[in-house]
């Protein structure tokens, strides 16, 4: 007996990857050399959080006469195209994007021509502070993500400016997604979203800035669909993952996702241990396997999940026609600076430094207070 192709049964047993298949999209590609993994952990910080006032109003009236100075200063060169081509060029220069070339000023040319009545934007990101106390000191939604909102807001009245339309920017909030992975709880995503949806509503720029949740509302009623998928997924992955784990991409994955694990009750037992003579070597030794483990567990999980994510396509679902921005810059895709063309670490993952010209970058504050443990 023949099975019919379309027949649920056929594709259920079909795989989702196939032999074609090229996970390598997922990986960052290592813009160093792939040293060996390293946990660096401080305890946390002993200065005092300080709370500052801050004028959100003005901060989205800096984005909007920000834009139009920016189109002031290039508009010698923006006039001579039409406002599709303008908009492309002065979107695709150095001031809002990162990485090489990667064909952006054509895919936002091609993006802006198909363009409805208003321009749609994607960003996922927002997760929440990660864990590593070197990477962020304290959890909260602060500066550096004030900041990045204010330069979406830029990128926003650039588009309305150039192409006379409506322009907003779906932010996609992947902290849910990827709690369990860094081990963190529901109330610090939770009150980082908060606080992220707080800032948008002081600024008033609900209209043009929408916070929205990857698992809650771009997956939404497909939850059943995308765990089944993520199931098979790893189940296809696993024997990929082994031929390629040794491979430089895959262990700057790894060497990457050791800063992102919650690893404090580890760290703790290790510190405690050492100090009061209860572990030993063996003992010692067991523990920092395990949290190797932990952490390739962790990458190989979050590849999973970002393969799921591409499989089912949930984004472009979600919010067809629109603009895919992304913080990790590719082919097909619209890779913008978070903050400004002299900060490569994500608000997230630093913290903002004021220099003395009064300019903020996210810097990575790597204090190496406390202790730090060597390679695993």
């Amino acid at each position: 007996m023949t099975t019919c192709k379309s027949c649920p049964e056929a594709e259920a047993s079909k795989p989702i990857l196939g032999e074609s298949f090229d996970p390598w999209y997922v990986l960052l590609s290592p813009p160093e050399r792939v040293g060996e993994r390293r946990l660096f952990h401080s305890w946390p910080p002993s200065l005092p959080e300080v709370g500052v006032g801050v004028d959100y109003q003005e901060i989205a009236h800096q984005a909007s006469r920000c834009a139009k100075g920016v189109i002031r200063e290039r508009w010698r060169d923006l006039r001579k195209f039409t406002p599709v081509e303008s908009a492309a060029l002065l979107l695709s220069s150095q001031k809002f994007r990162s990485g090489p070339s990667l064909q952006v000023r054509e895919y936002l040319r091609r993006m802006y021509e198909r363009s409805g009545d208003k321009v749609e934007y994607v960003l996922p990101s927002f997760p929440f502070k990660i864990p590593n106390m070197e990477k962020s000191p304290y959890g909260h939604f602060d500066a550096g993500e004030i900041l990045c909102l204010q330069r979406l807001q830029l990128i926003n009245e650039v588009t309305t400016e150039l192409l006379d339309k409506p322009s907003v920017f779906h932010v996609v909030s992947d902290g849910k997604i990827y709690s369990d992975i860094c081990g963190v709880n529901a109330e610090t995503y939770q009150g980082y979203s908060r606080s992220a949806r707080q800032a948008i509503g002081q600024m008033e720029l609900a209209g043009s800035l929408d916070y929205v949740d990857m698992v809650d509302d771009v997956i939404g009623d497909r939850r059943e669909e995308f765990s089944e998928t993520l199931g098979r997924v790893k189940e296809e992955l696993a024997s990929w993952w082994e031929v390629n784990r040794g491979s430089k991409p895959v262990q700057y994955l790894i060497r990457n996702m050791s800063s992102n694990v919650n690893f404090y009750l580890e760290l703790e037992c290790l510190a405690y241990g050492n100090l009061f003579g209860m572990l030993g070597d063996r003992r010692g030794d067991e523990l920092k396997s395990l949290m190797s483990r932990k952490v390739e567990d962790a990458a190989f999980l979050f590849m999973a999940k970002l393969v799921t994510l591409k499989v089912l396509d949930v984004l472009a679902e979600r919010y067809p026609g629109s603009v895919r921005a992304t913080v990790h810059p590719k082919i097909g895709q619209f890779g913008i600076h978070l903050v400004n063309s002299k900060t490569r670490v994500f608000p997230w993952q630093g913290v903002p430094l004021r220099g003395s010209d009064g300019r903020f970058r996210i810097v990575s504050p790597r204090l190496r207070l406390g202790i730090t443990l060597g390679a695993w």
